[in-house]
Parts: C-alpha cells; sequence; structure tokens
C-alpha cells in the first residue's frame, strides 16, 4: 500500500461525523464500564450491610435470652428448685423419701447364656416337646 493512498483514506474516512461519533462511542464507553465498578461496588456493599444485620438480629436474640435466663435465675421458683436439688430441702407439708442405691452388678444388663453344648436336634425337641433326646 503506498502512503499517498493511505492519507487519502484517512482523510476521506476523517470526516467532522466520524470524529464526534467516535468521540461519543467512547464516552459512552467509559460511562458504561464506571457504572458497572459501581453496580460491583454496591453489591459488595450491600452483601456486607445485610451481613451485618443478620449479626446485629443474632446478638439482639442472643442478648433477650441471656436477659430472660437471669430473669429466670431470679425468680422464686428456680431457687425452690435449686434449694431442693442441691440442699434436700422440701416444701411444707412433702416427705422426701431417700431410697437406697441400686447395686452395681445392676448397671449392666446380663444376657442369658447360650447352650452350645447340645446339637440342633436336640433344641428343636425341646422347643416343641419340652424335652431332650
Amino acid at each position: 500500500m503506498n502512503t499517498s493512498h493511505l492519507f487519502y483514506t484517512i482523510r476521506t474516512r476523517m470526516t467532522l461525523n466520524n470524529i464526534v461519533l467516535a468521540g461519543a462511542l467512547l464516552i459512552v464507553s467509559a460511562s458504561v464500564w464506571n457504572t458497572i465498578g459501581t453496580l460491583q461496588k454496591n453489591f459488595i456493599l450491600q452483601q456486607k450491610v445485610d451481613r451485618l444485620t443478620t449479626e446485629i438480629k443474632i446478638a439482639e436474640i442472643e442478648a433477650e435470652s441471656l436477659a430472660l435466663e437471669q430473669q429466670y435465675y431470679r425468680s422464686p421458683e428456680y431457687l425452690e428448685l435449686t434449694a431442693r436439688a442441691r440442699l434436700g430441702k422440701a416444701a411444707e407439708g412433702e416427705t422426701m423419701i431417700i431410697l437406697p442405691s441400686l447395686p452395681k452388678n445392676l448397671d449392666k444388663p446380663t444376657l442369658p447364656k447360650k447352650s452350645f453344648d447340645q446339637s440342633n436336634f436336640s433344641k428343636w425337641m425341646r422347643l416343641f416337646f419340652g424335652r431332650v433326646h
């Protein structure tokens, strides 16, 4: 390609309309790029706001639960139950019955011993007729 042909092509294509159109296209492209960046930042910030809002709600629920727990610990019912459990106290008119502790051998269930010395036929006979052959 010849340089004179190149200059001719540039001069014919570089009209005022084309220059204005290229400038407008550049401005629109920059505006779209900036809008996409702003939308992305807003999305990330909204996620943070949602996470922090959830954490605040959880903290409020925990605080409310702790306040109710404190209120329960201050109640006369709790004091009465604690006195009964720890100190062995009873209310007026009640009689306490102290049961003996269970023997240690009852803690583990015992299984019946299997008899492996009998034949299968003997076991069936005992099952059906109640006798052994």
